[in-house]
């Protein structure tokens, strides 16, 4: 964050948001919205700064967001164009984007698994476990339940 015009209340408030703050930390004086509207302008600052470089920012179920993060995300979105950032998404066809109509926007449909495909993928992930067969007909949801259960299992 050097590169950032940011003072100390600004770092007192990321830390605070991020949830790292030290206990004894002062608590950022700004009200409720004022330090929303910091903290995005500071997010907004952080993406034009780093999108000097290539990068990419990854969001995954967009279509779980709440009314707060959802106005993060635009914000970000806002704050990428012309920058040499790539933000990826992911969300269910029913979400609704409100910035899917800016110009440097694309969107791409992808295909629901078929029901080979998903056990290819729950195999990679998890190996071929006799527990696992039900997954492979074609549910997501079976599949990211499978993934983080990854940690819990040992690899075969």
């Amino acid at each position: 964050m050097q590169a950032l015009q940011v003072g100390a209340q600004d770092i007192e408030l990321t830390c605070e948001f991020l949830g790292v703050a030290a206990p004894d930390a002062p608590q950022c004086a700004l009200s409720p919205s004022a330090k929303h509207e910091r903290m995005l302008d500071l997010m907004r600052q952080l993406v034009r700064e780093a999108g000097r470089q290539p990068g990419v920012i990854l969001f995954e179920d967009l279509h779980w967001l709440d009314e707060a993060s959802e106005g993060f995300v635009t914000a970000l979105v806002e704050a990428v164009a012309g920058s040499h950032t790539l933000v990826l998404m992911n969300y269910r066809p029913q979400y609704q984007a409100s910035w899917a109509n800016a110009a440097h926007f694309t969107q791409i449909n992808l295909p629901d698994l078929g029901a080979s495909d998903m056990r290819v993928l729950v195999d990679e992930l998890l190996g071929r476990r006799p527990e696992l067969a039900k997954c492979a007909r074609g549910s997501w949801c079976a599949v990211r339940a499978t993934r983080s259960s990854r940690r819990n299992w040992p690899a075969r």
